[in-house]
C-alpha cells in the first residue's frame, strides 16, 4: 500500500496486512492527489505548490514496488488538483487549479502535449473520463459546477450545477453514473448516458464535511467520509448501495 503525505519523506510503501513502512518514498513536499495506472504499473503523485510555499508543483511518476521516480513534470502553477488517466490511451488530465487550466499529458513520456482553458467556472479540481464517449467531467468549486469538455479537444460539451466544497468524483462509465459528493451536505449524482447532454437525477442528502468517498461498482456501494473539520462533530463513515 502506498500512502501520500506532504512532507518530503512522509510518503510511504506500507506493508498492507501490518501498514508497517517498508520504504520511504522521497518526493517534493507536499504530496496531495495521486492516481494509479495499473496496467502500467505507475503511481503518478501531485506535489509541491503552495501549501508548502512553491510557486510551482510536480507531476511525479513512482514505481510502486520500489518507490524510484521514473519522471516528472513541472506545472508553473501553484495550484494543481486532481487527475485522470485514459486507460485506452497515454493520455493523462490533470487540473491546473490557479490558472483555471486542463493539462493533457503523455503520461509515458512524460511530456505536456495541450493546456486547455475550464469555461463557466473556476477552481476545477477534480476530473472524471469516459473514454468510450470522449468525455470529461471536471468538477469545480466556484461555483459548484460540473463542467463537461470533449476529452479530444477540450471544447465545451455542457455544464451542471454542483454541491459547494466538492473534493472527490466517483464515476461508474457502465452505469453512466457520475457521484459528485460536496461538504455541504448533499451529493449529485448525474446520467451521463447522452454524452451531449449530463443530466443531474438526484440530490442525496449526506453530512457536513462528507465530500471525499470510495465507488465499488461490482458491489453496488458508495463510501464517504465525513470529516468534522473544526465543527467539533464526530467523524462518519457513510454506506450507500447504488444500483
Amino acid at each position: 500500500v502506498i500512502i501520500t503525505d506532504s512532507g518530503k519523506e512522509m510518503s510511504a510503501i506500507r506493508n498492507a496486512d501490518t501498514l508497517a513502512v517498508e520504504k520511504r518514498i522521497v518526493l517534493t513536499p507536499g504530496a496531495d492527489s495521486a492516481i494509479y495506472d495499473k496496467a502500467a504499473n505507475v503511481y503518478y503523485i501531485v506535489t509541491g505548490g503552495k501549501d508548502v510555499g512553491m510557486s510551482t508543483a510536480e507531476l511525479d511518476a513512482i514505481n510502486p514496488d520500489t518507490g524510484a521516480k521514473l519522471g516528472s513534470i513541472v506545472f508553473h502553477d501553484n495550484h494543481v488538483e486532481a487527475l485522470d488517466i485514459d486507460p485506452t490511451s497515454n493520455k493523462l488530465y490533470i487540473n491546473l487549479t490557479q490558472t483555471n487550466k486542463l493539462a493533457v499529458v503523455d503520461r509515458k513520456a512524460m511530456k505536456v502535449l495541450a493546456v486547455w482553458p475550464v469555461p463557466e467556472a473556476q477552481q476545477n479540481a477534480m476530473v472524471a473520463i469516459d473514454p468510450q464517449q470522449h468525455r470529461l467531467y471536471v468538477v469545480c468549486r466556484a461555483p459548484g459546477k460540473v463542467v463537461v469538455l470533449d476529452a479530444d479537444n477540450g471544447h465545451l460539451i455542457d455544464t451542471q450545477a454542483a454541491p459547494l466544497r466538492a473534493d472527490q468524483v466517483q464515476y461508474d462509465a457502465a452505469a453512466h453514473r457520475l457521484y459528485v459528493p460536496g461538504g455541504e451536505g448533499w451529493m449529485g449524482i448525474y446520467d451521463t448516458s447522452d454524452a451531449n447532454h449530463l443530466k443531474l437525477i438526484e440530490k442525496v442528502p449526506t453530512a457536513p464535511g462528507a465530500k471525499t468517498g470510495l465507488l465499488l461498482p461490482r458491489r453496488h456501494r458508495l463510501f464517504l467520509a465525513a470529516s468534522p473539520g473544526d465543527t467539533g462533530a464526530l467523524a462518519k463513515l457513510l454506506v450507500f448501495d447504488v444500483n
